[in-house]
C-alpha cells in the first residue's frame, strides 16, 4: 500500500468510533523541527500544574524510533504494547466493519486518537506525519485545537507536497484553525520570504491568528568539547545556556541549559516558546495557562527535554573501549547541512585545536524520489566552515540499507551500491577514498538486527584501529549514523542490545 493522503476515509469513520476526541491539543507541522518542538512543547508542558496536580500529557510523533508504541506517549513514557494492540484493534474493526480501508498511518493516528480520549488527558501535543492539509493528524476537530505551529520549511517529499518551498509551506499551513493561534516558526534566509508569504496567505484565508516565535538567545558558545582516547575517557558536547523572555510569564528572563544540540535546535526552542507565548493568551475554559504555566516549568522543561536520534551522542563499545558515536536522522538536503555544520563546529573547538580527525558515515538512505542520493549527502562532504580555521578532517563512508519499518511497506532504502557511486563521486577529492557496502545482498525482516550496520561499525572501528590517513595515534576518530531514522532506529535496537548483554 502506498501513501494515500486524504481525509474522506477518517472523517467516515470517526462517528462509528467508541469514543469521540475531545482532547485539547496543539499540533505542529514542519520539514524539520516538528519532533523537537514537540519534544520541548511536552516537556515543558509536563512539569505544570493544575490544582496542585501535574498536567497529564499525550504526544504523538512519527515515525516510530525502536517500536510502534514510540509513537503514542503518555507523560513521556510510550504507551504499554498490551494497550497499544488493543486499541489498535478497536480501530481496526471498525475499519473492516464499515469498510472504510485506512491506511496503517491513518489506523496509527486513530489509535493514538482513541488511547488520548480513554486516558483523559489534559493535553495532547500531535506532530504531523506529512505535509498538513491532508494528513491524517487534521482530523482533530477545530474545537479541541489549542495552537497551531509550523517550524522550518525546506523541500521534501514533493511527489507529494509540491516542487516549491512556496507550495509545501501552503499544504504544511493547511493545519491553521479558525480563530486559533498560529505559530510561525524561524525559516532559513532563502526560504523566508516564500514561506512567511505562503503561510500569511492560508492564515488570512481560514482567518486563524498569526503569532511570532520568542527570541531565543545562547549565552556564549556551545560546549563543544568532547575526548576519547584509549581508556575510554568520553565527554559529549553539552548544549547551550540559553535566554528568552515572555512578558506574560514573568517579569524575569528564561534562562535554561538546551540540551539538544546544533545551532537549528535555538529556533526550534523560539518555536516552542512561541507556543507557551500563545497558549497565554488564550481565554480557555479548560485550563487557565497563566497560572498552570510558570517560570520554574518552563526552565525544568527545558533542561530535562529528550529526543533521540536527533544528533545524539553515544558511546559505541568496540574492541574494549567505547567509541563515540554522533546519531541523527538527517534525511533530506537541509538537515543534512544542519548536521555537517553541526559537525564542522564540534571539530572547531577549542579542545581539538592540534588535533586531526576522521570522520566515518555510515550512510543509509529512502528512495524518494524525486530527491536524489545526491541531493541529500553532498552537504555531508562539504565543509561548511571557515576551512583555515578547521581542523584537518578525512572522511570516509559505509553505505547500508535499513530494517523495513512496521506497517510502512511502501518505504524503501536506496540500494547501497547506488549510493557508493554517488559517495565516491563525492569523495573524489580524498587522495584515497574508503568506501564499504555490504559483501552480499541481505534481505532484512522487520525488527530483526541490522547485520549490515553492526558489521559497518566494526569496519569504521578497523579504520582507526588499523591506521587512517595520518598516524592512528594523532588521529581522533569520530563516527556519524545518519541519513535515515529508520537506520538510527536500527542503531539503537544495537546498542540497547549492548546495554542489556552487559546489564545481564
Amino acid at each position: 500500500m502506498s501513501i494515500d493522503l486524504s481525509l474522506s476515509r477518517l472523517h467516515q469513520l470517526l462517528p462509528h468510533l467508541p469514543l469521540q476526541y475531545t482532547r485539547p491539543t496543539i499540533h505542529i507541522a514542519g520539514t524539520n523541527g516538528k519532533g523537537s518542538v514537540s519534544a520541548l512543547v511536552s516537556s515543558i508542558l509536563a512539569g505544570c500544574s493544575s490544582s496542585s496536580t501535574r498536567l497529564s500529557i499525550g504526544r504523538f510523533n512519527s515515525p516510530h524510533l525502536v517500536h510502534i508504541t514510540d509513537c503514542i506517549l503518555l507523560n513521556q513514557q510510550p504507551v504499554s504494547v498490551a494497550s497499544y494492540e488493543a486499541t489498535r484493534a478497536v480501530v481496526l474493526q471498525a475499519d473492516q466493519q464499515y469498510g472504510t480501508k485506512l491506511t496503517p498511518f491513518e489506523v496509527l493516528t486513530l489509535t493514538a486518537l482513541q488511547f488520548f480520549e480513554q486516558a483523559a488527558v489534559d493535553i495532547v501535543v500531535m506532530e504531523v506525519g506529512m505535509g498538513g492539509r491532508l494528513d491524517a493528524t487534521n482530523v482533530i476537530p477545530t474545537e479541541c485545537i489549542l495552537v497551531s505551529a509550523l517550524t522550518a520549511v525546506d523541500l521534501d517529499h514533493q511527489g507529494f507536497l509540491g516542487n516549491t518551498i512556496e507550495a509545501i509551506a501552503t499544504e504544511k499551513a493547511g493545519i491553521a484553525r479558525r480563530g486559533k493561534p498560529f505559530v510561525l516558526g524561524p525559516q532559513s534566509a532563502k526560504n523566508r520570504d516564500a514561506v512567511e508569504k505562503a503561510v500569511k496567505s492560508r492564515v488570512e484565508e481560514v482567518g486563524a491568528r498569526l503569532c511570532e516565535p520568542v527570541k531565543v538567545e545562547a549565552i556564549g558558545k556551545e560546549d563543544a568539547e568532547f575526548a576519547s582516547g584509549d581508556t575510554g575517557d568520553f565527554r559529549p558536547p553539552k548544549g547551550p545556556t540559553t535566554q528568552a523572555f515572555i512578558a506574560a510569564l514573568s517579569s524575569t528572563p528564561i534562562h535554561a541549559v538546551l540540551p539538544l544540540h546544533g545551532a537549528h535546535q535555538l529556533d526550534n526552542l523560539s518555536t516552542s516558546l512561541g507556543v507557551v507565548q500563545a497558549l497565554l493568551s488564550l481565554d480557555d475554559l479548560r485550563l487557565d495557562f497563566r497560572k498552570v504555566i510558570t517560570l520554574d516549568a518552563v526552565e525544568r522543561g527545558i533542561a530535562n527535554v529528550r529526543w533521540r536520534g536527533r544528533l545524539s551522542w553515544h558511546e559505541y563499545p568496540a574492541s574494549g573501549r567505547q567509541v563515540p558515536v554522533l546519531v541523527d536522522g538527517a534525511h533530506n538536503p537541509a538537515s543534512s547541512r544542519t548536521l555537517r555544520t553541526y559537525i564542522d563546529s564540534v571539530l572547531s573547538s577549542s579542545s581539538t585545536k592540534g588535533k586531526r580527525f576522521h570522520v566515518t558515515y555510515i550512510l543509509a538512505l529512502s528512495h524518494s524520489p524525486p530527491k536524489t542520493p545526491r541531493d541529500t549527502l553532498e552537504s555531508l562532504f562539504t565543509p561548511t566552515s571557515d576551512t583555515t580555521s578547521s581542523p584537518p578532517l578525512s572522511i570516509s563512508a559505509a553505505l547500508v540499507p535499513f530494517t523495513p519499518p512496521t506497517n510502512m511497506p511502501w518505504v524503501k532504502p536506496v540500494p547501497p551500491a547506488q549510493l557508493a557511486l554517488s559517495v565516491q563521486e563525492l569523495l573524489s577529492s580524498e587522495l584515497t577514498p574508503r568506501t564499504w557496502t555490504p559483501s552480499r545482498d541481505v534481505v532484512l525482516g522487520e525488527g530483526e538486527e541490522n547485520v549490515c550496520l553492526k558489521e559497518a561499525l566494526d569496519w569504521a572501528v578497523g579504520l582507526h584501529k588499523n591506521g587512517s590517513s595520518w598516524d592512528a595515534e594523532e588521529v581522533q576518530e569520530l563516527i556519524v549514523v545518519a541519513g535515515s531514522l529508520y537506520l538510527v532506529a536500527d542503531f539503537y535496537r544495537l546498542l540497547d542490545g549492548f546495554v542489556d548483554a552487559m546489564s545481564s
